[in-house]
């Protein structure tokens, strides 16, 4: 059946059980089983307060962890970003450059245009390359 007109539910909607909008208009419960697709600029909002956003716009893309004073941090007074995982890497937006790569109780490794540069283990850090320093009184052991 085909309309053109406005179809509006009043005290809510559940649609077999997947999709419930509650009769303030929220969207309360939807199993998705194929992707979900947003427009530029339309954020994926979590958390009571919007404390969560995903969102791209043209141009780029944002995790956003908002804090109490409304600005977006990684890090900030009112909690952290976490990523968990036994690896963690950091790619190029084509997935063919590493940035960083973090491992399980083990190394994490920094990269320079997809060239290892640094790197951490049990006992201190490997360094490809030169060391810059800006201190003239820092001293190396």
């Amino acid at each position: 059946m085909a309309t053109d007109h406005n179809f509006r539910v009043k005290n809510g909607l559940e649609v077999g059980g997947v999709l419930i909008v509650n009769s303030s208009g929220q969207l309360q419960a939807v199993t998705a089983t194929s992707n979900l697709s947003f427009d530029d600029n339309v954020k994926a909002q979590f958390g009571a307060g919007n404390d969560l956003q995903i969102y791209h716009d043209p141009h780029n893309s944002f995790i956003l962890h908002n804090n109490s004073n409304g600005y977006f941090a990684i890090k900030n007074e009112t909690g952290s970003l976490f990523l968990h995982g036994n690896r963690v890497d950091l790619r190029t937006s084509t997935g063919n450059e590493s940035m960083l790569r973090a491992f399980l109780n083990g190394a994490v490794e920094l990269y320079h245009d997809n060239s290892l540069k640094l790197i951490t283990h049990s006992s201190g850090i490997d360094v490809t390359g030169e060391i810059h320093l800006d201190d003239s009184n820092t001293k190396l052991l």
